[in-house]
């Protein structure tokens, strides 16, 4: 009988366990147009292809924004204007408002916030917002 209660103790804390919200972020909201789409040779293994967005051009390189395939979250993908071999991507997927990343070790870092995200901290260590959800640091 105690086995079958704690049985039933655990189920009710895990089925109560929140799911991680989806964080806002307008331009995965927006209808996909042809210049959303990445090069061939980027593998979005471990993102929703169906929500990719080319979210900004800039110092060579060009952003897109997606959410991952399985969690709450969201993705940036790097290609670098010149060069198949010279891109990068990683996700977060805890739900949380950040993800900062060095995707392709060529000096620079990138930072994506969520929408209405605080970008204070991030400036004050050098980093530039070249778009709503995107930040960069040479």
């Amino acid at each position: 009988m105690t086995s079958a209660v704690a049985a039933v103790g655990m189920l009710a804390m895990v089925s109560c366990s929140p799911e991680p919200q989806q964080p806002g972020m307008a331009i995965l909201d927006r209808a996909a147009s042809a210049e959303d789409e990445v090069p061939v040779f980027v593998d979005l293994k471990g993102t929703d292809p169906s929500t990719v967005r080319l979210a900004a051009d800039h110092g060579g390189f060009r952003f897109y924004l997606a959410r991952p395939d399985q969690k709450a979250g969201f993705c940036l993908i790097q290609v670098a204007d010149e060069g198949k071999d010279r891109w990068g991507s990683a996700c977060a997927t805890d739900g949380g408002p950040v993800l900062t990343t060095n995707l392709l070790g060529y000096g620079s870092e990138a930072a994506v916030v969520a929408d209405g995200g605080d970008t204070g901290d991030l400036v004050g260590q050098g980093y530039a917002l070249i778009q709503d959800n995107i930040l960069v640091r040479r």
